[in-house]
């Protein structure tokens, strides 16, 4: 039987590597695997590549919000949320999921980035690949740093996937809310002002703090009590 890690990056993935001694045979591509004295089982040490599945755009979604923006879509809002995987790593995601599906695996340790974000990519992905959950056991790396003691600990220390489901929940609704506001309002502001403005949940207002930073530092003047102070 086997054993799956999956890291958030290749770089962490040969970190797990090194630590688990993983006795590594024949190259492979997107992952390594072998027998770990550590654990005292085979191991496959596989990652992603940042989000290898996201939400689908407004056309595959509705035909009828595609070619082109018009006033008559907005607001766009999907009745079911759908995911596919991007294209750009396509081939690592046809990897995890070969890996995912083996018939030797008898334990997923999700060990991507410890935090909403991370356990939001490792969601993703399993649950693009699985329509229902598997029968051996999920669990989840949490750690803050990547010290062989930590890693051990966190392997040691790992907990059943459902746990995080709150936070899992957490990372959908804030990836579908940033969808909803930035496909909407991006194509309405566009269209309003015949020029593309891109608006974002989070890059808007950030973007309107530092402009009103740079007004205020722009339209600073000392008075004349300051001057006398600093006289």
């Amino acid at each position: 039987m086997s054993t799956i890690f999956i890291t958030e990056k290749p770089s962490v993935a040969q970190e797990y590597r090194k630590v688990l001694k993983v006795q590594t045979g024949e190259r492979t591509d997107g992952y390594a695997g072998g027998f770990s004295p550590v654990l005292n089982t085979n191991v496959i040490i596989t990652w992603a590549v940042g989000h290898l599945v996201a939400i689908c755009s407004p056309e595959e979604h509705n035909a009828e919000w595609g070619g082109g923006w018009k006033k008559e879509n907005i607001h766009m809002i999907p009745e079911t949320f759908r995911y596919k995987e991007n294209t750009a790593t396509a081939k690592q995601f046809r990897i995890v999921k070969s890996l995912y599906l083996r018939k030797d695996i008898d334990c997923i340790y999700y060990a991507g980035d410890s935090g909403r974000e991370g356990i939001y990519i490792q969601a993703l992905i399993r649950n693009q690949i699985f329509r229902t959950a598997p029968k051996f056991p999920e669990k989840v790396v949490w750690i803050d740093s990547f010290t062989e003691q930590a890693i051990l600990d966190g392997i040691h220390n790992a907990k059943p996937y459902a746990d995080y489901q709150h936070m899992i929940d957490s990372g959908y609704a804030r990836a579908i809310s940033d969808w909803l506001i930035g496909m909407n309002f991006t194509e309405a502001f566009s269209l309003a002002t015949r020029k593309l403005i891109k608006v974002g949940r989070v890059m808007t207002p950030t973007l309107a703090m530092v402009v009103k930073r740079q007004e205020e530092i722009d339209n600073f003047k000392i008075g004349r009590a300051s001057c006398r102070e600093r006289v």
